[in-house]
């Protein structure tokens, strides 16, 4: 009974002892800073410092200067980024991708057709029909299975491509990836690991359905 009363009370003697039994071990209660003089005068004199109409400015380091400054110019970029989108309403498409300006390391692939179509489709210049009807270069916007040729088509409903789709959608399911065109462009908060395979996932569908060289 006495030794269960010694284990609840110190619970950290009792495992070291039930760990280590070849070891003693001896718990001690020690006493807090509380009546010893010198930490008393240490505690008032850091209240008293709170009270003082001036303050000592520590210089900053390198390393905190460069991450401040970093974020600043981030943010601004960021900020003008933005402010642009809505006075020109260039970027739009991006936008639905991504809404930051910030490092997108998996946006590059190995490939160089693989890697352009794929920036292409990011910031929604490509030649399919439905951007070229935009700028009249040609008679209209439709694919041949009768929808508007557009990103969103390609990748989610047109007919012609269902086959290849499936392939693409099984790959992600592995990765936990929802099928949406944010996610499949790069805009999805998962790991830049999971990036790496979305990118080649989508390559190879672009590959499969012979658009990788024509978008």
């Amino acid at each position: 009974m006495a030794d269960d009363l010694q284990q609840a009370q110190f619970p950290a003697e009792g495992l070291s002892s039930r760990l280590l039994p070849s070891m003693k071990s001896r718990a001690r209660f020690i006493s807090g800073h509380k009546g010893i003089p010198g930490n008393e005068a240490a505690d008032e004199a850091a209240k008293n410092a709170h009270l003082l109409r001036y303050r000592t400015l520590t210089p900053s380091c390198y390393e905190e200067i460069k991450n401040l400054t970093n974020t600043a110019f981030e943010t601004k970029w960021k900020t003008v980024w933005l402010r642009s989108i809505q006075l020109t309403g260039k970027g739009r498409h991006l936008l639905k991708i991504r809404d930051n300006t910030g490092q997108w390391p998996w946006s590059a692939h190995k490939n160089r057709n693989s890697e352009t179509v794929l920036a292409r489709l990011r910031v929604g210049h490509t030649v399919l029909r439905s951007h070229l009807y935009r700028f009249s270069i040609v008679e209209d916007s439709y694919c041949s299975c009768g929808a508007e040729e557009s990103i969103d088509h390609i990748f989610s409903s047109c007919p012609y491509y269902a086959a290849e789709r499936t392939t693409m959608k099984n790959s992600l399911t592995p990765l936990n990836v929802p099928f949406c065109l944010k996610n499949l462009l790069g805009g999805g908060l998962f790991l830049k690991p999971t990036q790496k395979q979305i990118v080649k996932i989508v390559a190879n569908y672009l590959t499969s359905i012979r658009k990788i060289k024509t978008i």
